[in-house]
């Protein structure tokens, strides 16, 4: 099998999200809390947790009582091949 390398940026970004997942809770959760949670340094979760908000993978909240959550559980769309089936036209066999 070969290695899989994964940057120090994505690895955290793994890390925080693991944590949101695990620790999940009705409050968000504060960088500060997963940084504490994980070990990871909190300047620089910030940065990640910016570019993983940007991917729609977490939300935040600005200001006083900042925090991030994850966004719950993601809809599925239909797949465009049932989707297209249920809007042909039905024929009568001949």
């Amino acid at each position: 099998m070969a290695d899989v390398k994964v940057s120090t940026r994505g690895d955290y970004a793994a890390r925080a999200l693991l944590s949101l997942a695990l620790h999940r809770s009705d409050r968000p959760t504060s960088v500060k809390e997963i940084a504490e949670r994980t070990g990871l340094p909190q300047p620089y979760l910030e940065q990640i947790l910016l570019a993983v908000k940007g991917a729609g993978l977490v939300r935040s909240k600005r200001g006083w009582g900042a925090a991030t959550s994850s966004p719950g559980p993601r809809r599925r769309s239909p797949s465009p091949t049932s989707s297209a089936r249920s809007r042909a036209p039905h024929h009568a066999p001949r």
